[in-house]
């Protein structure tokens, strides 16, 4: 058996050699006195000991080699005829090379034609009445302005060509615009600069923060300086829409930071009526929005670097987080100095202020549809606006009632059920009018699985159908899909995403006819001769009887009857409505992990995830980092217990933005036993320092008569005595604009409070996604380096405690 060393290496140790001290000759005794029958003390002549010295050492020889044979044999897979292929490399993992294909399509409006970019990155345009497919532009123009934003009139006309663009948020970004107009006979009239202004001086050189087709013909609107501007079509002079946007305090059309990133998910603020007719467009005024500002620290040559900041209003705001004014407007597009009408929110359900604006839809030509919710997001109105008139009155309104937060709006007692069962409906993706039939995705019961559902609206005579599965035998080759349907309902996209390598299929309404768009033929190929992980699903059980989902990801060559001890690390994210365990293609981290780094890889979906009804999601309302985070320590217990080849001192846990919070949390919580080490990017440590709209949705407002006591809970910084026998690493950029560094920041100086030893990396100037090419290979190398150097003392599977590479030298 080989042992420990003394101390925390684990590493091999080897038996010192034996050595007895001489016995000092007395002088005085007689040499003759000794027992001359003794072969070991009788001298014997040179020769014969030379021979007896050869063979004991031939047998200490053969004797060291028979145990390192045994060893190997004990080590090594019973079955060496299997060749799991090659394992993923580290630039495999980072390079694009194993990622698929996916096929991007923009159905036209109002037509059964879809425009996408080919291989060879030519746009183009397929007709699918007619199976026709026509060229619009080669690949030379986005070569030439090194650019792949584009944008195409719905009459087919035109092409918005974005270049120079210089990215500002998650959405949002600056770019100049050329106008390709794919009819014009003179060559030089193909490309044209975007907007066309009064005189040449009024656009040249600008950068819009937006610009875009409205749902009809070849009118446009964008927006510069935080002002709308409207234009009928590319050749006809621009009108300004609005004159009081001022850059970082007044938005017209466009997002401020908080609609952006939390609400909206856009920066495009304006919504153009079907015909053509109207135009909405939200205001949002940031001038009592407090700014929170960072450094930014620019080129090396820049002595002194500058202060960049953003309207972001905080849930721990003793000013109670002062949040953007928001207005609605309607607007005819024919008299855009006209009147402008304000489609007021039901202040009387939702509040006088500190209201949200959620969704702005139209309904057909004259009429837009508004959700509006109040602050704490537990109760939502729907308005029907009439856009001559500007008058709205509700037409829906929905209340969490005190479970949690509002997902869905259905008007109280007229509410008509189109599914039944306990499964999760994800999305609406098509409407056929002519058959009156929804098609939707549906977790179909299996949170791990989507598939593409069909179900006729319920009649006057109301009679509830079952919903019919288009994709369910599909499976087990493909469980998880997505579809995109023409406008009129007639054709529709299916993307198959897993298990298997993705592929796309373009499909009707009304038989059986297919055509396959992508096959992703060529990474098939690749990934012929590369090693996969051993996927496999866990359902754990905690003690109130939840069941707990997990996915974890075995190394290829794994035999669970050999006695080698595995690293095993977590990936988790954790919140609210959020997923991990699905049965979707991978080939990504945990492929590398798995096949070049034998590591047992783990994904755990606990309480709040989604995919699972509104009960399981709304379990961690106003309780954020508890139950979710125990999960993950039940997981990692359940693993190790189970599963005899993981190591139990080698197990860790990793995540990024809330699944650093909750990477976090899982080290420091009292009842942690199982998770030794932990890397949080750019994690949330205090829910405080978060923005509102996100934070109060599931944790309610920070007051003392409200949930004061729950954002104490889920502040990391109380729990940092915690982390003393843990191994930590804390990364962030300092340039997040979304979880700022002063969530690490706080947690450093508390760690250092509790005399708790603990790594940081920092990335100057970087956002929150960390995104550069160099740092995010910087970031994955660091997290490697850190897992196996300091977590795992290097990273390999081991036998007894000692790593195999070792073995020979023991």
């Amino acid at each position: 058996m080989i042992a420990r060393a003394g101390g925390s290496s684990g590493g091999p140790v080897r038996k010192p050699s034996v050595i007895k001290k001489k016995k000092k000759k007395d002088p005085m005794e007689d040499d003759t006195s000794i027992d001359s029958d003794d072969p070991e003390l009788v001298g014997a002549n040179p020769e014969q000991r030379n021979w007896r010295g050869i063979l004991i050492a031939v047998l200490v020889i053969v004797i060291v080699l028979s145990l390192i044979i045994v060893a190997i044999i004990v080590v090594s897979p019973k079955d060496n005829k299997i060749d799991p292929g090659d394992p993923f490399t580290f630039d495999n993992f980072m390079s694009e090379d194993f990622k698929p294909r996916q096929f991007s399509a923009e159905w036209i409006s109002e037509s059964s034609t879809y425009v996408y970019r080919n291989r060879e990155s030519e746009m183009m345009q397929y007709n699918a009445d007619q199976k026709s497919v026509q060229l619009i532009m080669d690949n030379s123009t986005f070569r030439e302005l090194n650019s792949d934003l584009y944008f195409i009139s719905p009459d087919l006309k035109y092409i918005l060509l974005a270049y120079d663009v210089e990215y500002i948020y998650r959405h949002s970004f600056l770019a100049k615009y050329l106008l390709y107009n794919k009819d014009a006979k003179n060559p030089k009239q193909k490309l044209i600069p975007f907007p066309q202004g009064r005189t040449e001086e009024d656009w040249d050189g600008k950068k819009l923060q937006f610009a875009g087709w409205a749902k009809s013909g070849s009118a446009l609107t964008f927006v510069s300086e935080n002002n709308l501007y409207y234009q009928q079509d590319p050749f006809t002079t621009c009108t300004q829409v609005t004159s009081s946007g001022i850059v970082g305090e007044i938005y017209n059309g466009i997002t401020d930071w908080l609609y952006e990133e939390e609400i909206l998910h856009s920066t495009d603020a304006h919504w153009s009526s079907p015909g053509g007719d109207y135009l909405v467009y939200a205001q949002f005024d940031d001038s009592e929005v407090p700014k929170y500002r960072y450094p930014m620290y620019g080129a090396s040559s820049d002595a002194y670097g500058y202060w960049d900041n953003v309207a972001y209003p905080k849930a721990g705001d003793r000013n109670d987080g002062i949040n953007p004014v928001v207005r609605l407007y309607v607007v005819q597009t024919s008299n855009t100095r006209g009147a402008h009408k304000e489609l007021l929110p039901p202040t009387d359900e939702i509040g006088e202020q500190d209201f949200y604006l959620n969704t702005v839809t139209w309904q057909d030509n004259d009429h837009v549809l508004v959700i509006w919710s109040n602050r704490p997001q537990n109760k939502s109105v729907v308005m029907l606006c009439d856009a001559m008139a500007g008058d709205c009155r509700q037409n829906m309104a929905e209340s969490g009632h005190g479970r949690g937060w509002v997902s869905l709006f259905g008007r109280p007692g007229l509410k008509s059920f189109v599914t039944q069962g306990l499964w999760d409906v994800t999305e609406i993706v098509g409407f056929k009018k002519e058959t009156s039939m929804i098609y939707f995705i549906s977790t179909n019961g299996d949170a791990r699985t989507r598939h593409l559902f069909k179900v006729p609206l319920p009649s006057h005579s109301y009679k509830m159908k079952t919903p019919e599965c288009l994709t369910c035998y599909l499976a087990p080759q493909c469980d998880w899909v997505s579809a995109s349907f023409s406008h009129d309902g007639e054709y529709y996209i299916l993307n198959c995403e897993g298990p298997d390598v993705p592929s796309s299929t373009l499909k009707n309404t009304f038989d059986d006819t297919e055509i396959v768009v992508e096959d992703n033929a060529e990474l098939r190929s690749k990934l012929e001769n590369k090693a996969r992980p051993i996927r496999e699903y866990l359902y754990i059980k905690d003690d109130n009887g939840d069941e707990i989902m997990a996915e974890i990801f075995f190394p290829p060559m794994l035999n669970e009857e050999h006695i080698t001890k595995y690293p095993m690390l977590i990936n988790t994210y954790g919140g609210p409505g959020t997923q991990r365990v699905t049965k979707q293609f991978s080939v990504g981290f945990e492929t590398y992990m798995s096949t070049k780094e034998n590591t047992v890889y783990m994904l755990i979906d606990g309480h709040g995830s989604g995919g699972r009804g509104d009960t399981w999601l709304h379990s961690i309302y106003r309780r954020l980092g508890t139950k979710e985070v125990e999960d993950q320590i039940l997981g990692a217990r359940f693993a190790r217990e189970r599963f005899k080849f993981i190591d139990p001192e080698r197990i860790a846990i990793w995540g990024w933005s809330y699944g650093g919070f909750v990477t976090a949390h899982a080290l420091g919580h009292s009842g942690n036993d199982v998770i030794s080490c932990g890397v949080a990017v750019a994690p949330v440590t205090d829910f405080r320092y978060y923005d509102t709209a996100y934070t109060e949705k599931f944790m309610g407002l920070a007051h003392s008569d409200d949930n004061y006591k729950g954002y104490d809970e889920s502040n990391v910084a109380y729990k940092a005595v915690n982390f003393k026998d843990k191994h930590f690493m804390a990364v962030h950029g300092t340039g997040d604009d979304n979880v700022h560094f002063q969530h690490t920041a706080q947690l450093a100086k508390a760690l250092t409070e509790a005399e708790v030893e603990f790594r940081t990396q920092i990335y100057a100037d970087q956002n929150h996604a960390l995104a550069s090419p160099k740092t995010n290979l910087h970031l994955y190398r660091c997290i490697l380096h850190f897992l196996k150097d300091e977590c795992w003392m290097g990273g390999e599977p081991t036998l007894e405690g000692v790593p195999l590479s070792q073995l020979a030298y023991s």
